[in-house]
């Protein structure tokens, strides 16, 4: 739920920090001006005509031009991208935890046990919101951060 909002202002902070020369792609370096909708029309028609003549490319030379530090921040990147990716049994898990106490409970006037589940399990929920927040950022951040860099050269 929160990954397109951190999407969204990470890619206007980093928008706003490009310089307009670092571009990734050159306008007039493109060869293909058909839109995405015509490419997919002409895929599902079988139209091969505008065909990219590319050979495969292995894993490892897609990194050749990155340095030591680069790589190692992707691998941070994948270490932080995995760790999202475990937040998301744990909201589950913090979440039904929440949703069981408030539909087990008979009588939650008054009840103080009641009130302090409600407030660790809804804390617990809010911190590792956060933390997920966090670390999805940082995540996003290092990776735009290296791909920028590598393509520089």
């Amino acid at each position: 739920i929160h990954s397109p909002i951190i999407f969204c202002i990470s890619a206007l902070v980093l928008q706003s920090t490009m310089e307009e020369d670092t571009a990734l792609i050159e306008p007039d370096s493109t060869t293909n001006h058909q839109g995405c909708f015509e490419r997919l029309l002409n895929f599902f028609r079988g139209n091969k005509d505008d065909a990219i003549d590319a050979s495969p490319v292995l894993f490892f030379k897609l990194f050749r031009f990155s340095t030591r530090r680069e790589i190692l921040l992707y691998f941070f990147a994948a270490i932080l991208s995995a760790l999202t990716g475990f937040m998301i049994p744990v909201h589950i898990y913090i979440g039904s935890r929440l949703t069981t106490i408030y539909v087990t409970e008979n009588s939650p006037i008054g009840n103080d046990e009641f009130l302090w589940r409600v407030w660790y399990w809804g804390s617990l929920f809010l911190v590792s919101f956060f933390f997920a927040m966090i670390i999805e950022y940082a995540q996003f951040y290092l990776l735009a951060w290296a791909s920028e860099r590598t393509a520089q050269r």
